[in-house]
């Protein structure tokens, strides 16, 4: 009911949205949130349309959706799911022509995978002529020590970014555009300045 109510509101507002499903866990395995997904995606004020994904679910289902305004926020998982069957779900995704990101949580024992990825996602993007961002974040639950000097270095090679993972910036009383600009709606349909 919410997430109808949600769908809703976004084809009766006068508001340009940009709006990033992050769901706790997998929402794509659920039809009324593909079909809410696809519905969103045809709504004229939405200009960007994501959600995070692990692409459990084979991506097919967006062919009814505005390519124009959908982009996937993709995470391996390499304990999950087979590398081949990410990678050909990824090609899919390229065939459709639907843009999205690739990430990893940098776990240390998943370092030659995290390599390996990056590696065929470059092989990917010059045979498709297509970008593709590849993220990593860090694993949150770490000890202080958890990555070594030439650890970072190696997940910095890959992923510029990471480094800001490791010291998130405080953000408590920081300007930003939450409850202004950006609003995070839960489950619920509730709103809150942030997510």
């Amino acid at each position: 009911q919410s997430l109808l109510r949600f769908v809703n509101w976004c084809e009766t507002t006068h508001f340009r949205l940009r709006i990033l499903f992050t769901p706790w866990g997998e929402a794509l395995v659920r039809k009324h949130y593909r079909d809410a997904f696809v519905r969103i995606s045809h709504v004229q004020n939405v200009i960007e349309l994501g959600i995070q994904t692990n692409l459990s679910r084979d991506p097919t289902w967006l062919e009814k959706a505005d390519r124009e305004s959908v982009s996937l926020w993709c995470t391996y998982h390499p304990s999950q799911v087979s590398r081949a069957r990410f990678l050909r779900r990824l090609e899919r995704l390229l065939q459709m022509r639907i843009r999205f990101s690739v990430g990893m949580v940098a776990l240390r024992e998943d370092l030659a995978e995290v390599r390996e990825m990056h590696r065929l996602l470059g092989q990917l993007e010059r045979n498709s002529g297509q970008p593709i961002h590849f993220w990593l974040n860090a694993y949150d639950e770490r000890p202080p020590s958890y990555y070594g000097p030439q650890e970072v270095d190696i997940l910095t090679a890959i992923d510029p970014h990471f480094a800001f993972n490791l010291q998130p910036t405080p953000s408590l009383g920081a300007r930003c555009r939450a409850g202004i600009g950006a609003v995070s709606v839960d489950a619920r349909g509730d709103a809150r300045p942030c997510h």
